[in-house]
């Protein structure tokens, strides 16, 4: 019978070992940078430069949006939080990133909100934003660097397998 419980808890050690791997849910940084003039607008913008950084989790650049970490991007007086904000992979490798005030395909004037597409890979970024109140939708042009911060995720399932795994092994040293 020890034997056995020997075999079987070598056995379940190796396995935990063989399959424990991490998801490559890759952490990304999105910095994007406009400066004046800003287009289509009556009223002059009230931030004339803007510039912001979005860190998201992707597999690989150009992939889907998996998750929205943080952001730092201040429009207006608004500091805006990642729960106010979705992205998504938009198509030709960019992103489009927003308020969620009206989608985040969807800039609507007198509302918190804004719109950021970007082509990292061409470095170029459209930016439009609004405020409460404003009767404009203030749009601009600028630059976008998409840069990785290396982080490997390890998978609930990997994890469970290798703890009971270690949980076997100290239950055949004390058995």
């Amino acid at each position: 019978m020890k034997k056995t419980s020997t075999f079987l808890s070598s056995l379940a050690g190796a396995a935990c070992l063989f399959w424990a791997s991490a998801a490559h849910a890759t952490l990304f940084q999105l910095d994007v940078k406009t400066t004046a003039p800003w287009e289509a607008s009556t009223n002059p913008a009230p931030d004339n430069a803007v510039s912001g950084s979005i860190r998201f989790t992707a597999d690989a650049p150009g992939a889907a949006v998996k998750s929205i970490e943080s952001i730092d991007l201040t429009l207006g007086g608004h500091t805006y939080t990642v729960g106010e904000i979705g992205g998504a992979e938009w198509g030709w490798g960019s992103y489009l990133f927003g308020g969620m005030a009206n989608g985040i395909d969807n800039v609507t004037n007198g509302f918190t909100d804004f719109s950021v597409w970007v082509f990292p890979s061409m470095n170029w970024a459209t930016f439009a934003y609004t405020m409460p109140g404003a009767t404009d939708v203030w749009q601009a042009y600028g630059s976008a660097t998409l840069s990785e911060v290396a982080a490997d995720v390890p998978e609930p399932g990997s994890l469970a397998l290798l703890a009971a795994g270690g949980l076997m092994l100290l239950r055949r040293r004390r058995g």
